[in-house]
This record gives structure tokens, C-alpha cells and sequence, in this order.
């Protein structure tokens, strides 16, 4: 039996959902906040300085609450989504490789968490000025803590998530490829979309700040500039190793069924043709272990909402100041 030189350490989030259930801890989030908020804004006097009107003001109450509820029920989801797929493509002896890509190491986290509280606090460091002159800031300090509480949790997962795409680059380097049955790879490609689709989803939540249908483009600058890079990683990092690997593999066939071809019988047509489709037939497939027009339609779906509401935002804006001129 082989040795298992790592054990597996399932997160915090994981941890909770196995002692009750995983939409446990995102309701509970969900929930409180949005009730703290309730209570703030109603004992509170005024909206705060932050805020241009009501409706921005919950919106971006409903953000910071539910981006954060996402991220928690989307930690465990992914997490046991991905040790599935690392069971389908190594049956046996699977606990050693499922440690190397679900254990990421503390430098990961605290990089990415560094990063993203230095935008959270970026955002909101002139905000921190005009507070010091209201008697009642406890919701506008209550609204930056909750937008460092998101911006850390996405990072957390973000960290988590870029780890396991290098380890599974790495493995799938060494994966031993069938080019008769590139089936075998696909669970490569489902991690990628299912990343792809956890990075969208984040995206699909922004415009929730919109909710007075103004677009303010410095709500959304930061968000993207992050979210953006970060889905185009995690797409690309988990299948990068495979997709080399493949390649190779096709390389090496093709010379190899050339040189069969070259040194072949050309009298012989039954012979040659069936050798030159069989050619054409491995340098025709595919070297991506996922249906390329599937993952980009499922992206289109998931980002047309917050473009529509965007563009909503525009119209309407372009509108009023074409009435007030």
C-alpha cells in the first residue's frame, strides 16, 4: 500500500456543513445580516454619509450580505465537488493527491487576504475621514467592516481555489493520457467550469449595489479588476497540465503514424487509407479536456444579468440628463 505523506484537512466551512448541513452557516450569515442591518438603519439617525439614496443603501447592504453567504455555501461545494472528481480520475490511492490539492498552505490565503483587505480599505479611506466628524457613524463603520469581511471570505476561497488548479496543472502534467479515450480526462475540465462558474456567479452579485439603477462605475472597478484575472486562472490553471499532456501525446502519434504512412505500401489503398484517417482522425482531436462552446455559453448566461442591468443603468442615466438639458 502506498504511503500517504499528507493528510487531508478539510476547512472550517467544510467542518460545520458535516455537523449540520451545508446551507447551514450561509443562511445563518444571510439571516443575521440582513437583521443587523434592519436594526442599525432603524435605530439609526439618517442613511449614513456613504449612500446616495435608500435603495443604494440596501443594495449594498444585500451585496455585502449575500456574496458572503455565496462564498460559504460555495467553499464546501467546491471542496467536495473537487475531491469527487480527484476520485474519478484516480480511483485508487486517491488520499495523498486529494491533500495535495485541498491543503493549500498558509502563505496562499494570507497573500491573497492581504491583497484584498488593502482594496477593501482603499475603497472606503476618505469614508474613514468624514466619519470622524458624525455623532452617529455606526452604520457607515458597520458597511466598511462588512465590505472587509467580503472582500477577505472571496479571497480566502479565491487562495484555496488557485492552489488546487496549480497542484491539478501539475498532476495532469503527469496524467497517463488515452488519446482513444480522452473521456477519461474530463473531470479536468469540469473543475475548470465549475471555478469558472463560482468567479461568475461573484460577478452575476455586484449589480445588487444598483439597486436605484445608477451605475457607479467605482463600485464595480475594483470587484472586476480582481475577479476578472483571477476567473481567467482558475479556468485555465486546472486543465493547463492536461491540455499539455495531450498535446504531446498527439505530437508523438501523429510522427509515429507518419512514419508508418511513409514506409507503407502505396499500392496498397485499402491500407494507406485507413492509415491516413486514422492520422487525420488523432491530429482532429481535441487537446482541451471540456467542451469549449458549452463553457462559453454557460459564461454568456451567467454574465448577460449584470450587463443588462448595467446597461439599464446607462439608458436611464442618458435619459435623464438628455431631459434636464
Amino acid at each position: 500500500m502506498t504511503r500517504v505523506r499528507h493528510s487531508l484537512r478539510p476547512p472550517w466551512t467544510v467542518r460545520v456543513a458535516e455537523r449540520s448541513h451545508i446551507a447551514a452557516l450561509p443562511s445563518a450569515w444571510l439571516i443575521s445580516s440582513l437583521g443587523y442591518y434592519w436594526l442599525v438603519h432603524t435605530y439609526s439617525e439618517g442613511s449614513g454619509c456613504c449612500w446616495a439614496s435608500a435603495s443604494n443603501l440596501w443594495g449594498t447592504i444585500a451585496t455585502y450580505s449575500a456574496i458572503p453567504a455565496y462564498i460559504l455555501l460555495l467553499s464546501t461545494y467546491l471542496w467536495r465537488q473537487t475531491r469527487t472528481l480527484i476520485d474519478d480520475l484516480w480511483p485508487t490511492d486517491t488520499a495523498d493527491i486529494k491533500a495535495q490539492v485541498l491543503n493549500p498552505p498558509l502563505l496562499y490565503p494570507i497573500a491573497f487576504c492581504t491583497v484584498a483587505a488593502t482594496m477593501a480599505i482603499t475603497q472606503y479611506a476618505s469614508t474613514l475621514k468624514q466619519l470622524s466628524l458624525l455623532d452617529n457613524a455606526w452604520l457607515d463603520l458597520s458597511m466598511i467592516v462588512s465590505n472587509f469581511i467580503t472582500w477577505t471570505l472571496t479571497a480566502w476561497l479565491v487562495s484555496s481555489r488557485i492552489f488546487a488548479g496549480i497542484a491539478m496543472m501539475k498532476l495532469g502534467s503527469r496524467y497517463p493520457v488515452n488519446l482513444y479515450k480522452l473521456s477519461a480526462v474530463r473531470p479536468f475540465g469540469r473543475m475548470a467550469i465549475l471555478d469558472l462558474l463560482f468567479a461568475m456567479g461573484i460577478i452575476a452579485l455586484i449589480p445588487l449595489q444598483s439597486l436605484d439603477f445608477e451605475l457607479r462605475w467605482d463600485n464595480y472597478k475594483d470587484a472586476l479588476l480582481f475577479v476578472l484575472p483571477v476567473a481567467l486562472a482558475m479556468t485555465l490553471l486546472p486543465m493547463w497540465g492536461v491540455h499539455r499532456a495531450i498535446l504531446e501525446q498527439k505530437v508523438m502519434k501523429v510522427e509515429a503514424m507518419q512514419m508508418r504512412i511513409d514506409n507503407a505500401d502505396h499500392d496498397d489503398l485499402v491500407g494507406m487509407e485507413a492509415l491516413l484517417s486514422h492520422r487525420d482522425r488523432i491530429a482532429e482531436s481535441v487537446t482541451w479536456p471540456i467542451d469549449v462552446k458549452l463553457a462559453s455559453r454557460i459564461a454568456l448566461y451567467v454574465v448577460l444579468p449584470p450587463i443588462a442591468w448595467s446597461a439599464a443603468a446607462m439608458v436611464e442615466m442618458l435619459i435623464e440628463r438628455f431631459i434636464a438639458a
